[in-house]
């Protein structure tokens, strides 16, 4: 049952805890360069790099440099996972992978720049890397690919059903034990602009015995249609945050609660699992610097 909170007592909890990092005296600040924030499972701490490799970490943020930091993939590309208790970074489009240690980007792969599965729903399965759907190459995608470490290279999924989910981009989902469930997305109906994609189905991906089969409809998993939305997974809820809404997602149920929440400039968050944080990143009003928030 969609549920509406607006209780005074949660709202002054969520204000409260969010906290500015201006003050701490090594924060970044009003950056302006291209940033990646991502969090070292290894460590236990959140890390910021900005593009002139300079490299931020902990909730003191420390400052010091990145070495290995590649100059032909963009940071907005790169996106982290963790993987065997480390953080592996991907490039978004798929290929290129890296391991993150001793202040180091340590690539590990033996592929290249595929560019061919953008805003593809990414997840570790099976001491895996996984890839589900994308766009690139003027095609949405709705396959399964996957990083064999051993290889250096990625390989496509097998898929043992003749029933899958349409090809599409910016999906969500939720990993949760042996099964994916992914719902929405978009697809492209030119190289420019993408249209919601018309399915309504909540769809499961058995990684098991590598089955898809239609889970349930999405009539309320459909959050909102908001500018922006940010996702995470917590335990086996999906969290989405708009403007002005907090979203957990219970997919099992078919159940969302939504929560007030305003931050209209927000454009990026990353949650600690660990601290049990969300740390955001805000775009300030009338110029192009970004903060902060925890």
């Amino acid at each position: 049952m969609h549920k509406k909170f607006y209780l005074f007592k949660y709202l002054l909890l969520i204000y409260s805890s969010l906290y500015f990092l201006k003050g701490y005296a090594q924060a970044p600040t009003n950056f302006t360069k291209d940033y990646f924030l991502f969090i070292d499972h290894e460590k236990q701490i959140p890390v910021l790099i900005l593009e002139d490799s300079l490299m931020y970490t902990g909730y003191d943020f420390k400052k010091t440099k990145i070495n290995g930091l590649p100059k032909n993939i963009p940071l907005k590309d790169f996106k982290a996972v963790k993987h065997k208790g480390q953080t592996y970074i991907v490039d978004k489009g798929c290929g290129p992978v890296f391991k993150f240690e001793n202040n180091s980007l340590n690539r590990i792969d033996k592929s290249f720049r595929h560019r061919n599965q953008f805003n593809a729903s990414v997840f570790v399965y099976n001491d895996k890397i996984h890839f589900f759907g994308g766009y690139g190459m003027f095609t949405d995608k709705n396959i399964v690919t996957y990083f064999d470490e051993e290889m250096g290279d990625w390989l496509e999924l097998p898929i043992n059903s003749k029933e899958k989910p349409l090809p599409r981009s910016s999906c969500f989902s939720v990993l949760i034990g042996d099964e994916l469930y992914i719902w929405n997305g978009s697809v492209k109906d030119d190289i420019i602009f993408a249209d919601a994609i018309n399915d309504n189905t909540v769809w499961k991906l058995n990684l098991k015995n590598n089955k898809w089969i239609q889970y349930g409809e999405t009539e309320k998993l459909t959050a909102s249609n908001r500018n922006i939305q940010l996702t995470f997974q917590a335990k086996d809820f999906l969290y989405q945050i708009s403007f002005d809404a907090v979203y957990k997602i219970n997919v099992l149920n078919n159940n969302i609660t939504q929560y007030e929440f305003k931050m209209p400039t927000l454009i990026d968050c990353v949650y600690d699992p660990y601290a049990n944080k969300v740390i955001l990143v805000v775009k300030n009003h009338g110029n192009d610097t970004k903060n902060i928030y925890i």
